[in-house]
C-alpha cells in the first residue's frame, strides 16, 4: 500500500469511528427494564393448534387455513441487557437476517400498525409458496411477536396486504407492566442455600 492508500483509509476509518461514536452518543436509549404481560383477546372462530411452550397462542382460521402464531420473550434484570434494540431496530435486524440467511424468501419490512397500546413493526416474507406476515414490539424487556401465515390462494392474499384478521388480533393486544418475575426472583433470593 502506497502513503495516499494509507492516508485514504486512515481518513476513512477516522469518519467511521467519529460517525459511529456520534451515534452511541445520540441515540435514544431504551432504558425500560420492566416486564410486560401481553393481554389479548382470541380470534373469534379459529381453532386452537397444538402449541409448545415458547407459544403463547397458536390458531388456525378452518375456513382459509391462515395460521396465527403469537410469542413473547421477557429478560428479567435490574437493567435492559439490549438498550439499543427497540421494536425499528429489531425489525431491521430480522429483516436483514433473513435477507442473509434465506436467499429463498424476499423479506422486507411494510410500516408500522400503531393501536392504543403499542406501535408494531411490520415485516413482509414471501416465496413462491408461502406468505408471512410478522408484527414485532419491544417495549422495555418483553418483546412481543405475532405472525399470520398462509400457503397458496390465501398466501397470496397476505401478500396483496390482506391480512385483516392479524390487524384485528393486534388491535386486542395490551402489554401491561408486571412486576411478577421480580416476585419470583426475589422469591428464590430468599430461599435458604
Amino acid at each position: 500500500m502506497g502513503n495516499r492508500t494509507l492516508a485514504i483509509f486512515g481518513a476513512a476509518v477516522v469518519l467511521i469511528g467519529g460517525a459511529a461514536t456520534y451515534r452511541l452518543a445520540t441515540a435514544k436509549v431504551n432504558e425500560d427494564n420492566r416486564n410486560y404481560e401481553v393481554k389479548y383477546s382470541e380470534l373469534q372462530g379459529w381453532r386452537h393448534e397444538p402449541k409448545n411452550h415458547s407459544t403463547l397462542l397458536l390458531q388456525r382460521d378452518p375456513k382459509s387455513k391462515a395460521l396465527l402464531r403469537v410469542s413473547a420473550t421477557q429478560v428479567v434484570d435490574e437493567a435492559n441487557p439490549e438498550p439499543d434494540i427497540d421494536t425499528k431496530a429489531l425489525v431491521a435486524r430480522t429483516v436483514k437476517s433473513a435477507v442473509d440467511n434465506q436467499p429463498e424468501w424476499t423479506t422486507a419490512p411494510i410500516g408500522t400498525y400503531k393501536t392504543t397500546d403499542a406501535e408494531f413493526g411490520m415485516i413482509r416474507k414471501t416465496n413462491p409458496g408461502k406468505t408471512i406476515i410478522i408484527a414485532i414490539a419491544v417495549r422495555g424487556n418483553t418483546t412481543f411477536v405475532a405472525s399470520l401465515s398462509n400457503f397458496g390462494e390465501g398466501g397470496k392474499r397476505l401478500a396483496e396486504g390482506k391480512y385483516e384478521p392479524l390487524l384485528a388480533f393486534l388491535d386486542s393486544v395490551r402489554l401491561v407492566e408486571s412486576d411478577k418475575w421480580t416476585k419470583i426472583h426475589e422469591k428464590y433470593e430468599e430461599l435458604p442455600e
